[in-house]
């Protein structure tokens, strides 16, 4: 159990075990605490203080949400709060009765805080467990003062401080890439992949975005109803892919809800008039650990919103990030975040290093501030100062809010008998985005929305 306190020696964790007749003392362990926090700057006890008391009506899984994978098992049956005296003080008590799953009757937990400080002072659990009452107990002490600075806990005075806190021009950078990113327009993306100089590019298929505030899902096709014939050389590719989505059948890999990602793996059917189907099947639901903001999808170059607008990878203790203000050589208006890897070693190496993809240990992205902060290149390096991969914006447009956005990118191998990948971003605002296609459970089948949308 982590508790936000502030003294290193004084700070002690009770536990009480309870029985159904008699009440004795099991364990009365210290608790080494690791967090500098005073009382004024304590976490908000299990994040339901505010929710409780505007009455705020969440679902359950939302309140749990602490509980990461294991909020499955539970459900909020039920939450109050009271104001109570006890022993000459008032308290805040916050009571949850929770029930868990194979688990016939519900458990309740009474976390008692502080008014004044919200800090937590008793936490009680009470049930029963094959047919026995049971009550666990844990109280709380704090100290009137804690250590001032990271130097009154033992660190040398002379130690050497690296600040990998982003501040000024590169905060301002940090800043704008992920504020352009957040605000950009709910959207549906047909995304379209083919090497340099293919001639037959009309004949592959395109994969399908869509966002819709915090939530993002993305499909592969794996059917086409018609051969495609190659559109004229005046038509309005855009429109032409537009109408061409609309004749393919699609099957979602993932659905991203905030920072909840949710996988799908897929049965393959064949209807009684001979086309194949793909019946959905949700593999598994990973939480992130992050909000919104935080999160990156791993499918994001295919995305207009993340593609010139990628994870910088800094703040970051292993990474330091510098910025160029004039750079030779780069795209018009830009200038350059150049971020390396300048870390310090691990006490002990790691055992699964060899079993993961290499890093490069710099990276440089090409910043137009002008246009929203988008990325108009960035360069994955290699050995010494040469370039391993690139990716090149080579056209932009602007959302009906006026929000810029790629809608052609190029991306370079390292390898010089590899030619260039191309990536275009057909991209609409002003459609319907149901709800249901981001239904987990049973999402809505893409090409029932694209052909009631198609030209």
């Amino acid at each position: 159990m982590r508790v936000g306190l502030t003294d290193l020696s004084r700070n002690r964790l009770s536990l009480r075990s309870v029985g159904a007749t008699d009440e004795r003392r099991i364990s009365d362990r210290h608790f080494e605490k690791r967090s500098f926090l005073g009382a004024s700057h304590a976490p908000r006890v299990f994040g339901i203080n505010d929710q409780v008391a505007a009455g705020k009506e969440n679902s359950s899984k939302s309140k749990i949400g602490f509980l990461k994978s294991h909020r499955d098992d539970l459900k909020l049956v039920e939450q109050r709060i009271a104001r109570v005296t006890d022993s000459g003080r008032q308290w805040l008590d916050y009571t949850l009765t929770v029930q868990i799953r194979d688990v016939k009757q519900p458990i309740q937990v009474l976390i008692r805080v502080d008014p004044e400080s919200k800090l937590p002072y008793l936490s009680r659990v009470t049930g029963q467990h094959n047919g026995q009452a049971f009550s666990y107990e844990a109280t709380f002490d704090y100290p009137e003062t804690g250590p001032q600075d990271i130097y009154a806990i033992g660190v040398p005075r002379d130690a050497k401080l690296v600040d990998r806190v982003p501040t000024g021009d590169v905060a301002r950078l940090i800043a704008g890439v992920e504020t352009g990113r957040a605000r950009f327009d709910d959207f549906r993306a047909i995304v379209v992949t083919y090497r340099e100089g293919y001639e037959y590019w009309w004949k592959e298929s395109p994969e399908i975005i869509h966002r819709k505030g915090n939530r993002t899902r993305r499909d592969l096709c794996y059917y086409r109803e018609s051969s495609a014939v190659k559109p004229a050389d005046d038509v309005d590719v855009s429109e032409w892919w537009r109408k061409r989505a609309g004749e393919f059948r699609y099957s979602p890999t993932r659905i991203y809800i905030g920072g909840t990602d949710h996988s799908f793996d897929h049965l393959s059917i064949t209807d009684p008039d001979g086309k194949p189907r793909k019946e959905m099947v949700l593999v598994q639901s990973r939480e992130s650990g992050l909000n919104a903001e935080q999160w990156v999808p791993a499918f994001w170059s295919l995305t207009p919103d993340y593609v010139a607008r990628p994870p910088l990878g800094v703040p970051n203790q292993h990474m330091e990030a510098v910025v160029d203000a004039n750079p030779t050589g780069s795209p018009e208006g830009t200038v350059m975040l150049r971020v390396r890897r300048n870390g310090r070693v691990d006490a002990a190496p790691d055992p699964d290093a060899d079993k993961r993809p290499s890093q490069p240990d710099e990276f440089r992205f090409w910043i137009d501030p002008a246009r929203e902060h988008l990325v108009m290149r960035m360069d994955m390096m290699g050995d010494g100062d040469n370039v391993g991969s690139s990716y090149i914006v080579e056209s932009v447009a602007q959302s009906p809010k006026g929000h810029w956005y790629p809608t052609r990118v190029r991306r370079k191998s390292p390898r010089q008998d590899v030619k260039d990948q191309i990536l275009e971003y057909h991209v609409e605002f002003d459609v319907n985005i149901p709800d249901a296609l981001f239904e987990v459970k049973q999402p809505l089948p893409v090409e029932e929305v694209l052909r009631r949308d198609s030209p």
